[in-house]
């Protein structure tokens, strides 16, 4: 009886042995499949603590190397970028330098330069043009208005820069418009703000290698239709007679003032 049943003890531990072999063979190459390599990458961290306030230099960072999957979010690969910033956040040595804790980089900062301003303007009448804005576009910003019923176009500003675009909400109905946040001088905050609050702003595309400006003008419904006159037809009607009389009459001879 014993004799019977060694044979069968062999044959079991190889045939286990062989399932065993089959089993691994089979699930190790998908557990392998499901961990694919990380990469090795540059992460900017603090060489030391560093205190809310501080003054970013060169030697208050180091670069790591660790493995990951993606870059991380926010985070730095060069110390040299980071050189004049202001940690906002209090760091600990080794902890990874964030763009959210720190202040006066353009990561940071939303984009925005410094002696600059950010400025957001609601967009009327453009829808055509805000679908085709981009960051970095270069746009005029129109200003019409209304008094006593008499309309007035003014150019506010010219070659701005766009920094980002938000389109209108429909869920607020007609009166949604899109939202358009440009760069401007300090300067001409105010101006841009107060167009924003008391007209209805238009933007206009420039090429994006035209950085010339014009002197800024006020135009009017009633100057449309003298700009397209013919001279012959402005020579005969009267009240384009009068207007001309009347702007002539006032300079000096020789063509104007010297």
């Amino acid at each position: 009886m014993k004799k019977n049943v060694a044979p069968l003890l062999a044959i079991a531990f190889v045939v286990a042995a062989i399932s065993t072999g089959v089993f691994y063979g089979l699930f190790s190459g998908r557990l392998g499949a499901t961990s694919p390599d990380l990469q090795r990458r540059s992460l900017v961290i603090a060489a030391r603590s560093l205190e809310r306030g501080t003054v970013l230099k060169l030697e208050d960072l180091r670069v790591a190397e660790v493995r990951l999957k993606a870059p991380l979010k926010g985070a730095f690969e060069s110390p040299e970028k980071l050189v004049g910033a202001t940690v906002i956040d209090p760091l600990d040595e080794n902890e990874p330098v964030m763009a959210a804790g720190l202040a006066g980089t353009d990561s940071s900062s939303g984009g925005v330069p410094s002696g600059m301003r950010a400025l957001s303007i609601h967009v009327y009448e453009s829808s055509g043009i805000v679908a085709l804005l981009r960051r970095g576009s270069k746009v005029d910003i129109q200003a019409v208005s209304e008094r006593n019923g008499a309309f007035a176009l003014n150019t506010v500003l010219q070659n701005v820069e766009v920094l980002s675009v938000s389109p209108a909400d429909p869920a607020a109905g007609k009166s949604a418009v899109p939202i358009v946040t440009v760069l401007a001088k300090p300067m001409d905050s105010d101006v841009v703000a107060l167009a924003d609050s008391g007209t209805h702003l238009r933007v206009a595309l420039r090429n994006p290698f035209d950085n010339e400006t014009e002197p800024r003008k006020s135009l009017t419904v009633p100057d449309l239709y003298h700009s397209t006159e013919s001279p012959k037809k402005r020579a005969s009607n009267p009240a384009s007679r009068d207007s001309l009389t009347a702007s002539t009459a006032g300079a000096p001879a020789g063509g104007g003032a010297r």
